[in-house]
C-alpha cells in the first residue's frame, strides 16, 4: 500500500477492513483494533464471522452477496462483538474491491461506532415517553416515523397502526385537503410555531370521533432530512370550562336583567290587568269584551314570563323536606287530566317498589314535572304516549319522561337547556322552562339530560341524589 494512503487508512476514526470473500480478515486499521478490542495480529487471524453475533450472521451473508451481484456498496447496521464479549452497535457500509482487471479482489469495510448515537436516540426515546403530551414525528411526505404512549392514548391506535402511515390519518376528512400544504410551508420555513393559529383544531380518534387539540410544532434535522415533532394536547377539557365559565358569565348579566325588567314591567302590568279585569265586569258592550279579554289574556302571558324571569334570575334555596317522588308524579299528571284526554293520549307510569324517598322542595320539583310533561304534550298534537318512570339507580332516584312525539335533530338536543331557546312559535314559548328545570336540578345535586330521535319521540332522564343520612335522620324525628 502506498504510503501517503497508508496514512489515511491509519487517520480515519471510522475502523476500516478488509478480507477475503471467505470472510478472513486481511487488513484492518487502528480504528477497527480499538473498536474491537482485537489487536491487529489478532484480527488477522480471524474470520468476519468471529466479530458478528450468530443471529445476525446470515443478514451479513445477505449484504455480501448483494454487493457480489449489483457491485454497489451497502449500508446497513449490527452488532459486533468486542474481545470483552460485550456488543458495541455498529453501521457497516460493505462494497468491492477490484483489481487491475477489474474484477473484485475482496471486500472492503467501513464501520462507524453507534453507540453514542444509540444512547442519544434511547435518551430521546425516553424523554418523547414521559412527555405529559402527545408527541408524533413526521418526515416531509407527511409520513409518521415516531409517536408515543400518549398520542396510542388520545388518538386509539396501536403504535404499530400509525408508524409509517400518511399524519393525514389523524386530521378530520373535511381539513385533509389543506393539510399537506401547511406541511409543504412549515418545511419550507421551518421555525419553532403553534399550529393553526387563530383558528380551531381538531383531531380524529380511531372510532371516528373528533376532539379539539393544540399543536405545537417543531423541526428537527435528521441525517437523513428534516422531521417535525408535533407536541398534541387535547383541550376538550379546557374547552368545556372555559364554555361552562362564558355560560356561567352570561347567566349572571341575565339575571340581573331579568330581576331588573321583572320590577320595573311587572308593577305596570299588573295595574293595567287589574283595570281590565274591572272594566270587563262592568261592561256589556260584547266588543269592548272581546278586546279586554286579549288584553287580559296577553297580559297575563307576559305576567307569566316575567314570573319565569325572575324564577331564573332569583332561584331561591330549596326548602328541603323528605317527599315521595311517586305522589309528586300523580298530583302533577293530574294537573293534566283533561288535556291528555282531549288530545287522545295514552299515559304508562312505571314506579319499582320500594323507591326510597328524596330530601327536595316539593314544589319545586313540581315545577319540574309540568315542565317537562307540557313539552312532552306539545310534541304529540295529534296524539301518543307518555312514559314516566321512576326507578333507582346507584345512589339515584331516576325519574324518565318519554314521549312518543317528533323528536328533536342533534343541534336542537344540544340546545334545550340554553336560556330563550325554543322551537316554539312566536309568543307560544319563553325558552325559559328547560333552563330552569335545569337550574333546580342541579342545586338539589342531580343530573338531567335529553335523548332524542326525529319522528321517534323524546326522552328526559332526570337524576336526584338519594340522601341515606338526611332521609334517615328526618325519618327518625317524626
Amino acid at each position: 500500500m502506498p504510503k501517503q494512503f497508508e496514512d489515511i487508512f491509519e487517520a480515519s476514526k471510522d475502523a476500516v477492513g478488509y478480507a477475503a470473500f471467505n470472510g478472513a480478515i486481511l487488513l484492518v486499521n487502528r480504528a477497527f483494533s480499538e473498536l474491537t478490542g482485537y489487536s491487529r495480529e489478532e484480527l488477522l487471524r480471524m474470520n468476519v464471522r468471529d466479530l458478528i453475533p450468530e443471529q445476525h450472521r446470515k443478514q451479513r451473508d445477505y449484504v455480501v452477496a448483494q454487493v457480489l451481484q449489483t457491485s454497489e456498496p451497502v449500508e446497513y447496521e449490527i452488532d459486533y462483538l468486542r474481545k470483552n464479549a460485550s456488543q458495541v452497535p455498529v453501521s457497516i457500509t460493505v462494497f468491492a474491491v477490484k483489481g487491475d482487471d477489474g474484477k473484485p479482489t475482496g471486500l472492503a469495510a467501513i464501520v462507524r461506532d453507534l453507540t453514542e448515537r444509540k444512547r442519544a436516540e434511547e435518551q430521546f426515546r425516553l424523554v418523547v415517553e414521559s412527555s405529559p403530551n402527545g408527541l408524533l414525528m413526521a418526515d416531509e411526505s407527511g409520513a409518521i416515523r415516531l409517536v408515543n404512549r400518549q398520542i396510542e392514548q388520545l388518538f386509539g391506535y396501536e403504535r404499530t397502526e400509525l408508524i409509517g402511515q400518511p399524519v393525514e390519518m389523524l386530521v378530520p376528512q373535511q381539513m385533509r385537503s389543506h393539510h399537506a400544504g401547511e406541511r409543504a410551508e412549515f418545511f419550507a420555513c421551518s421555525e419553532r410555531r403553534a399550529m393553526g393559529k387563530g383558528r380551531d383544531l381538531y383531531g380524529v380518534r380511531k372510532d371516528g370521533r373528533q376532539f379539539p387539540v393544540e399543536i405545537g410544532l417543531n423541526p428537527i434535522r435528521m441525517t437523513d432530512g428534516m422531521r417535525v415533532l408535533a407536541s398534541v394536547v387535547d383541550i376538550s377539557e379546557r374547552k368545556r370550562i372555559h364554555e361552562q365559565l362564558q355560560k356561567a358569565e352570561r347567566l349572571a348579566e341575565l339575571g340581573t336583567l331579568a330581576s331588573g325588567m321583572a320590577h320595573e314591567i311587572g308593577t305596570p302590568m299588573n295595574v293595567i290587568l287589574g283595570r281590565a279585569e274591572y272594566l270587563l265586569q262592568r261592561t256589556v258592550d260584547e266588543g269592548v269584551k272581546k278586546g279586554l279579554t286579549t288584553i287580559v289574556t296577553q297580559i297575563e302571558r307576559i305576567t307569566k314570563v316575567m314570573n319565569q324571569l325572575l324564577a331564573f334570575a332569583r332561584r331561591r334555596t330549596p326548602e328541603r323536606r323528605v317527599v315521595d317522588l311517586g305522589e309528586i308524579m300523580e298530583d302533577s299528571l293530574e294537573m293534566f287530566q283533561e288535556r291528555i284526554a282531549h288530545c287522545r293520549i295514552t299515559v304508562d307510569k312505571t314506579i319499582v317498589s320500594s323507591l326510597p324517598p328524596v330530601y327536595a322542595d316539593r314544589d319545586q320539583l313540581i315545577q319540574v314535572l309540568v315542565n317537562l310533561v307540557v313539552n312532552s304534550l306539545h310534541a304529540m298534537p295529534d296524539g301518543g304516549r307518555l312514559r314516566l318512570s321512576l326507578d333507582r339507580e346507584n345512589g339515584y332516584v331516576r325519574l324518565g319522561v318519554s314521549d312518543t312525539g317528533h323528536g328533536m335533530p342533534e343541534e336542537i338536543r344540544a340546545k334545550v337547556f340554553e336560556p330563550f331557546f325554543t322551537t316554539k312559535d312566536f309568543g307560544k314559548g319563553t325558552g325559559l322552562g328547560l333552563t330552569v328545570v335545569k337550574g333546580i336540578i342541579e342545586e338539589h345535586g342531580g343530573t338531567i339530560v335529553v335523548e332524542s330521535v326525529v319522528d321517534k319521540g323524546t326522552t328526559f332522564w332526570v337524576r336526584l341524589p338519594v340522601d341515606e343520612a338526611q332521609v334517615s335522620s328526618v325519618k327518625s324525628e317524626k
